[in-house]
């Protein structure tokens, strides 16, 4: 009821045409500067543990902002809600905040609120838009204005996604330089989140090349660093990344273990987030695995569940759009395995054109080997026509 009411107040703001909402001051404030500050260091905090109350908080503070023209406040309660309809998702409202934030935060001296801003502005274009090129830039600009601005647990932050979005890209080695930095400075700052993010984010670099045993060494110091914060975003997406290894490894029934006490946790939680991808990947995955290798009524019960994996898997490009080439892929090997072989072929192709499009490397070559182990034909380069998914 007290979201509603904000929110309620929000709109009339962004609708009615008055124009001392839209009216910006950098004149002091020192009451809306130790609010804005307070509700700042709160969001950060609640973030983990509590989405809602960093919604009303965000929702509360640009209201109050906004009728006393406050910058600073206005640039941090914008990024806030912006993170908020990304997550619902309402691409085109969390586009227009994090704009919102990005250009008000160019006349700031406080340079941590830049860098958030730019942070925001970087998830909504990795996340709800996949332009991974612009949003390395403005994680790189993050980066640097939190180093500037001596915020170490924000600087890590960006530096973690830019590990992410250079892995995806398949800068692997950059991708590493990135996740040994995270574990460098958590190690030296003694901030165990920073060294859980940091082994997550070698250990899901070290998975694409195909180091798995490396990989498993950090995701599990990583999984037990994040569960002791505790941080469960991060855990989520490190627990996920565990799954797929073990699935790589042949431990299936470990990697089903490990990926449904994951989905059990985000439940629990309430946390429908884009931590959740890898975790509903390593589900299809495992699910479709075992179906394979079994018979009657066992292989049936194993279809239903990877059935139910790969609705959610789709569910998730609502949330993060890189996830279509993957969805699509283990969409054809459900097909595939239920005798619908021509589907499944239509669907790896699509998934071949998706990544390509997106210019996603290891889920091309993955849904390519995918191809070529079930019909035994090699996919070449040529054969990929991005623009084939605009028809």
């Amino acid at each position: 009821m007290e979201i509603a009411r904000a929110a309620t107040v929000q709109l009339a703001h962004r609708r009615l045409p008055l124009r001392r909402y839209r009216l910006i001051s950098d004149e002091p404030d020192p009451w809306m500067d130790e609010l804005s500050r307070v509700v700042d260091t709160l969001g950060w905090i609640y973030f983990f543990s509590d989405p809602e109350r960093v919604v009303l908080d965000s929702l509360r503070q640009l209201n109050t902002a906004e009728r006393r023209g406050h910058r600073l406040a206005s640039v941090r309660a914008s990024t806030g809600l912006g993170f908020t309809f990304d997550a619902i998702p309402t691409r085109t409202i969390a586009g227009n905040y994090h704009s919102r934030a990005v250009a008000l935060s160019a006349r700031l001296e406080n340079r941590r609120s830049v860098g958030i801003a730019h942070l925001g502005l970087a998830h909504h274009q990795r996340y709800q838009l996949a332009a991974f090129d612009e949003a390395l830039a403005n994680y790189a600009r993050a980066a640097e204005e939190c180093r500037r601005a001596g915020d170490i647990r924000s600087r890590m932050g960006a530096t973690l996604m830019l590990a992410e979005v250079t892995g995806l890209k398949g800068d692997l080695d950059t991708s590493l330089e990135h996740g040994h930095t995270l574990i460098e400075i958590g190690e030296d700052a003694g901030d165990n989140q920073v060294r859980g993010w940091g082994h997550h984010a070698v250990g899901r670099t070290l998975y694409l090349t195909g180091a798995l045993a490396d990989a498993r060494s950090h995701l599990e110091l990583g999984c037990e660093l994040s569960a002791a914060v505790p941080d469960y975003q991060a855990l989520l997406v490190a627990r996920g990344n565990l799954g797929l290894v073990l699935i790589r490894q042949g431990e299936l029934a470990a990697a089903i273990d490990v990926l449904e006490q994951t989905r059990t946790l985000a439940r629990r939680r309430r946390l429908r987030t884009f931590a959740c991808t890898d975790m509903l990947k390593g589900l299809a995955s495992g699910y479709l695995t075992l179906a394979e290798d079994a018979e009657g009524v066992e292989r049936d019960e194993f279809l239903r569940s990877a059935k139910q994996a790969c609705r959610a898997l789709a569910r998730q490009e609502r949330l993060d759009r890189a996830v279509g080439p993957a969805t699509l892929r283990f969409a054809g090997t459900y097909w595939w395995l239920r005798g619908k072989r021509a589907k499944a072929e239509r669907l790896w192709r699509r998934s071949l054109e998706a990544a390509a499009e997106l210019g996603l490397p290891y889920e091309l070559e993955s849904t390519r080997l995918e191809l070529a182990g079930r019909i035994g034909e090699a996919v070449p380069d040529a054969a990929v026509d991005p623009a084939a998914t605009a028809r």
